[in-house]
């Protein structure tokens, strides 16, 4: 899991010529996956940076299948900036196996907070639909997660799940 506390620019190399020239197109795997974690990266700072001070996040938890059966995770944080605009950050982003457990999923929920320093500034979490969304919710409570007590846990169903 990458997190502004763990992340370092000496882990990319210079950038290749491609990249100079703005050609996306890439000869491997890994300087595609460099590419991709060096611009979610940047993105979050900018989104960090335009936090107010003090300002509350909320935060969306969410899990999903692709129409391939690959099963997808992912954490993002929502905010208002100081000019009134509804701010959007990717945080964590993770292809499940089918082995995670709810623990798991609690364990990723809070490692992703703290490793952003955002743990304490968490105004609302809101749980999309998961097969284990609800046993997630109550490992949270179990692990007595170091959240605000004042945080609202809104779980919400899909529209297509109330049709």
């Amino acid at each position: 899991m990458l997190t502004t506390a763990q992340f370092t620019t000496a882990s990319f190399s210079s950038l290749s010529a491609n990249e100079q020239r703005g050609d996306l197109t890439r000869s491997t795997v890994d300087e595609l996956q460099n590419y991709i974690v060096r611009s979610v990266f940047e993105e979050q700072q900018k989104a960090f940076s335009a936090l107010p001070t003090g300002a509350k996040m909320s935060i969306a938890y969410d899990c999903w299948a692709s129409p391939c059966s690959q099963s997808f995770l992912v954490i993002t944080g929502h905010f208002v900036d100081e000019d009134w605009a509804l701010r959007e950050v990717l945080l964590y982003f993770k292809r499940l196996d089918g082995t995670e457990n709810p623990s798991w999923m609690a364990n990723a929920l809070m490692q992703t907070l703290t490793g952003h320093g955002i743990q304490d500034r968490v105004f609302a979490l809101t749980a999309l639909p998961c097969n284990k969304m609800s046993l997630l919710l109550q490992s949270l409570q179990l692990q007595q997660a170091p959240l605000p007590s004042d945080i609202e846990i809104i779980q919400t169903p899909y529209l297509t799940s109330v049709v």
